[in-house]
């Protein structure tokens, strides 16, 4: 991994960019894009949740692929949403920037497309290691150079970086997910399975007249809920 030079002062301004997908992470990128000057449209489905928040909040809403069209720079910020990308990726413009944050997406070949500049950049997780950058296809030969300046402006024009490699971001990442696997595991090795109790519906029943099995049943609960709260 090579730090690049702190001084260069290169940062994307002006540009039309199409950011696909607009979750919290999506939501974050797009308005540090806008401030930075550039104008920004959300792609997402027509009619859903994501597209009335992005329009709530001031942005230029648009269906996936008209979202890409006239884009020089199209933002990929989700990790699943295939069906978005879908219906954007064959009216991306030749010559775009598409910078993904997903480095298994890519290493899996998601963007199978040529005649674009294709990027990783990751988010910053670390005050001192900053954002990575990894060029997965350089058509215009200045990928890196166009990485950078979409880096400080999504991020900060002192925010530091580093190059690497879009196989070990995907292993890493993986290693994220096995990780993870292994605590849940863990978890549930370690905490005691409930039995079972009587049907749902009897425990909450309004009847008048008393059900014996219910009362039961509700009593084990509550004992044994207040016997771990006990300890």
């Amino acid at each position: 991994m090579t730090a690049l030079d702190p001084d260069c002062s290169l940062t994307l301004e002006g540009a039309r960019v199409a950011v696909l997908g607009f979750d919290a992470e999506a939501r974050e990128h797009a308005a540090a894009l806008r401030r930075a000057g550039n104008r920004v449209v959300i792609g997402v489905l027509p009619d859903t949740p994501a597209w009335w928040r992005a329009s709530g909040d001031g942005f230029e809403v648009a269906p996936p692929g008209a979202a890409v069209a006239e884009a020089c720079v199209v933002v990929v910020r989700a990790h699943e949403d295939t069906a978005v990308w879908r219906q954007a990726e064959e009216r991306i413009a030749a010559g775009a920037l598409v910078v993904f944050a997903c480095a298994r997406a890519l290493h899996t070949g998601r963007c199978a497309r040529s005649g674009m500049d294709v990027v990783l950049v990751t988010n910053v997780e670390d005050a001192l290691v900053g954002c990575r950058i990894a060029v997965h296809r350089d058509v215009s030969r200045k990928a890196l150079m166009r990485a950078i300046a979409y880096a400080r402006a999504a991020f900060a024009t002192d925010v530091p970086m580093r190059t690497t490699y879009v196989a070990d971001e995907a292993e890493l990442e993986q290693a994220s997910v096995r990780e993870r696997s292994a605590s849940l595991l863990a978890l549930t090795v370690q905490s005691p399975a409930l039995p079972p109790v009587g049907p749902v519906h009897s425990a909450w029943c309004f009847d008048d007249e008393p059900q014996p099995d219910d009362i039961d049943d509700a009593g084990w609960f509550y004992g044994m809920m207040n016997r771990r709260g006990s300890t």
